[in-house]
């Protein structure tokens, strides 16, 4: 093959790879996979968190539940507020 022959070759393979490059670079960049990859991102994150919060309410019971008896408390001021307010309007 002669010098020039291999350089059109060289530049043929060349331009294939930049080609598939740039091909595979939008697809990388649709923003539907995108979107996609940050949902699972998200949920990857949401599942550890939530992993986390189970094991440490497994490991203190005392104050998970007083959490979550001052949180029950809260909202049922809140609901008894409102009702009252709702009384006092009639």
């Amino acid at each position: 093959m002669s010098d020039i022959g291999k350089a059109k070759a060289d530049a043929a393979r060349a331009r294939e790879q930049v080609l598939a490059t740039a091909q595979e670079i939008q697809g990388r960049l649709r923003p539907k996979r995108i979107a996609g990859e940050a949902v699972e991102g998200i949920k990857r994150k949401g599942e550890a968190i939530a992993e986390g919060a189970v094991e440490a309410a497994k490991s203190r019971p005392l104050v998970t539940g007083a959490a979550a008896a001052g949180v029950a408390a809260l909202l049922g001021i809140g609901l008894f507020t409102r009702f009252r307010k709702s009384e006092e309007e009639e």
